[in-house]
């Protein structure tokens, strides 16, 4: 007599005889899984990234995922039992330098190792006055748009500052965030912002003010039929008007820059001499 056994399905048979009419049977499970794994990127991605297999904790495979395998693996042929016990498969990467690793278990030997880049990066900005300075302003630096955090510049910090420990790329979509900085209006000046995230950037405030200057003219004696009055700013002839009794013998010149280059500007006035002015100086001069 001997025995034998059907065939099942993921099984090995070991038929061991042990003496007369006495056997045992064997049955060692083969059955297969495999294991899959993705990458994807937060940041931009380094050129290639190595993902270890690990079966009970213990690695038995390593792989080398890059864009020429689109990022992903399969690792195939895998026992599915160690003895009695299903095998439990695991996977970990080599860290990469730069970026923080999560790795996301999609379902039973499916696997997503994401990669956030945490690269940082700084800001200088440089505040510059063209005019008289204020005790302080408060400059905001914007993330895409958004604020992100307030300092306030003066003397005591060399109109100067640095927004450190900022995040280079966004944390959801991985896309670089672009910074930029803004001032607190500031009434009585205007801003002009220049530069760049790489270079830094340079707040130049430049003092503004509007005035207005009027001038009248009176007569000793007769009166002429008309003068021309001369602005002057600095010295340098900016505007010139007529004036006669249809006016009043008056006029303002309205709308002045009060300041030049952070400097307030001196106006004055001059009266152009007229040939029938000079008669009259002369004729005055002759009778005295």
């Amino acid at each position: 007599y001997s025995v034998d056994e059907e065939v099942i399905a993921g099984y090995q048979k070991e038929i061991k005889k042990n003496g007369e009419n006495d056997y045992t049977i064997t049955n060692k499970n083969v059955e297969k899984v495999e294991v899959k794994v993705k990458k994807e990127w937060i940041g931009p991605a380094v050129s290639e990234i190595t993902v270890n297999l690990l079966a009970n904790g213990v690695k038995i495979q390593s792989q080398k995922l890059n864009k020429d395998n689109n990022w992903s693996h399969t690792f195939t042929d895998l026992p599915k039992y160690e003895g009695v016990n299903e095998i439990v498969y695991t996977i970990e990467e080599v860290k990469v330098d730069g970026y923080g690793s999560q790795i996301i278990k999609n379902g039973k030997n499916d696997y997503t190792i994401v990669n956030k880049n945490n690269e940082k990066t700084e800001i200088n900005v440089e505040k510059q006055w063209i005019g008289p300075a204020v005790s302080e302003i408060t400059v905001n630096l914007l993330a895409n748009g958004k604020l992100k955090e307030s300092v306030k510049l003066n003397k005591g910090n060399n109109w100067k500052h640095t927004f450190k420990d900022l995040p280079k790329y966004d944390e959801t979509t991985g896309v670089e965030i672009i910074y930029s900085i803004s001032e607190n209006a500031l009434e009585g000046y205007e801003t002009l912002i220049t530069g760049s995230m790489k270079e830094g950037f340079t707040i130049v405030n430049t003092i503004t003010g509007k005035l207005s200057i009027g001038v009248t003219k009176t007569w000793i004696g007769r009166e002429a039929d008309s003068v021309i009055i001369n602005l002057l700013a600095n010295g340098v002839k900016v505007q010139s008007q007529k004036l006669s009794k249809h006016n009043n013998w008056q006029h303002v010149f309205p709308d002045l820059e009060k300041y030049k280059d952070g400097v307030e500007i001196v106006y004055t006035i001059e009266e152009e001499i007229t040939k029938r002015s000079e008669e009259r100086r002369v004729g005055k001069e002759c009778r005295s």
